[in-house]
C-alpha cells in the first residue's frame, strides 16, 4: 500500500486505509512517504508485513518476495529466470550505483545521471549470487564513482551486508574459489569461480 505523510489528515487517511486492507486481506506491505516513519505505522498496525520509505523500490520488491516468493513459469514468462545476458557466459557486469556527487568542470555525469544513488549491499550480493549460479566466473563491478559506493547510504548494514566498497569487495570475493585472489580494479573485477 502506497501512503502519504505530508499532512496530518493524509497520515490519518493512510492509517485508515492500512487498517481496511489488513481487515480485508490480512497481509499488507506499506511503502511511500509515511513509510519514512515505520514506528508510527507499526505502532498503529503491528501486523503489517513490512514498511519501506519513499524511493525504496528494491526494498518493496524484497518485502513482496519475502511474503510471496516468485515462482517462474516457463510457459508464461518471456525471459528465463536467470535473465538474458548480453555478455559472454563467463562474465557479467554488476552495477552497484548510479550517478556522482562530484561537480568536476569537465564531466557531465552529475547533470546526466544525477547524484550518487547506491544500491543496497544485500541486493548487489543477491544479484551476484544469481549470476554465479548461472555460470558467471567474472564479475565486473561498475558505477560512475565506484569508490564512493555506499556514501549516500551512510555505509548502512542491511541483511548482514554493509554498503561500503571494501566490505562489498570482500562479500563478492567470498563467492569465488578459496584462495583465488582474482581482484583488480577499473572496472573492479572479481573472480567468482
Amino acid at each position: 500500500m502506497n501512503t502519504c505523510g505530508f499532512l496530518d489528515s493524509a497520515k490519518a487517511e493512510s492509517l485508515d486505509a492500512i487498517g481496511e486492507a489488513l481487515t480485508e486481506n490480512g497481509r499488507v506491505i506499506v511503502t511511500g512517504c509515511l513509510g519514512a516513519e515505520p514506528d508510527y505505522i507499526t505502532g498503529a498496525h503491528p501486523k503489517v508485513l513490512a514498511v519501506t520509505g519513499p524511493h525504496q523500490y528494491e526494498q518493496v520488491l524484497d518485502a513482496v518476495h519475502d511474503a510471496v516468493p516468485p515462482a517462474p513459469d516457463p510457459f508464461v514468462d518471456l525471459l528465463p529466470a536467470s535473465s538474458v545476458s548480453l555478455t559472454p557466459r563467463h562474465y557479467s557486469y554488476l552495477k552497484i550505483s548510479e550517478g556522482c556527487n562530484h561537480k568536476c568542470k569537465f564531466c557531465i555525469i552529475p547533470d546526466m545521471r544525477g547524484k550518487l544513488v547506491s544500491r543496497p549491499a544485500h541486493a548487489v550480493v543477491r544479484e551476484a549470487e544469481r549470476l554465479v549460479e548461472a555460470g558467471v566466473h567474472e564479475l565486473l563491478v561498475i558505477s560512475q564513482d565506484t569508490s564512493a559506493y555506499g556514501v549516500d547510504l551512510k555505509h548502512a548494514e542491511d541483511r548482514g551486508h554493509r554498503a561500503h566498497i571494501t566490505d562489498l569487495a570482500r562479500d563478492l570475493g567470498s563467492l569465488g574459489a578459496p584462495g583465488c585472489g582474482c581482484i583488480t580494479s577499473t572496472p573492479t573485477r572479481m573472480c567468482a569461480r
